[in-house]
């Protein structure tokens, strides 16, 4: 994104609409994340006063909004998006549009310029077998850490190479062949 005025020679200015555009997503985040911290606050209050199973879903919900406004609040927009992209459709409702655009669109600002993530996998496939594969994944589904960030990369790497060996009954299959 260009953040810094150029003239590009036609008499005109160029990178103000980018700047603007940007200011603009800040002004909605300064607006509704102070929103979007109120329900969280609702969300704990209702666990405190809720059946235990009902308050577990409550907590977990309130904590998975609260990470997604801790993200923002750190300007790690990115990291904001994966946490969106990871919620449940009625817990993502809970941001409102307006907020869900903010924070994909200044997310989008943050997206390094990596590898082509179709590259990726056929270098994957290239190199490693189906077995191979499905003795990742094998590994990578148990994983749990301390940082759900991390957490959640490790899903996304395993969904994706589950999808590139033909799906969970295809994982299955080679995973009994491993004895796995």
């Amino acid at each position: 994104m260009t953040r810094t005025n150029q003239n590009s020679g036609d008499g005109y200015i160029h990178g103000l609409d980018e700047a603007y555009e940007v200011q603009g997503h800040v002004t909605v985040l300064a607006k509704e994340l102070p929103r979007l911290r109120e329900r969280i606050d609702a969300l704990r209050a209702q666990a405190n006063d809720a059946h235990a199973d009902l308050a577990k879903v409550y907590r977990t919900d309130a904590a998975d909004l609260a990470a997604v406004a801790d993200a923002c609040d750190a300007g790690h927009y990115l990291a904001a998006a994966h946490h969106v992209d990871a919620l449940d459709t009625a817990v993502r409702d809970e941001l409102g549009q307006r907020l869900y655009d903010a924070i994909r669109a200044l997310a989008a600002d943050q997206e390094p310029a990596g590898i082509d993530e179709q590259v990726l996998f056929d270098a994957l496939k290239d190199n490693l077998s189906p077995h191979a594969v499905a003795a990742v994944v094998a590994y990578l589904q148990p994983a749990q850490t301390n940082n759900p960030e991390v957490d959640r990369q490790l899903r996304w790497l395993a969904d994706r190479l589950t999808d590139m060996v033909g799906g969970l009954e295809e994982l299955a299959r080679l995973a009994d062949d491993l004895g796995l």
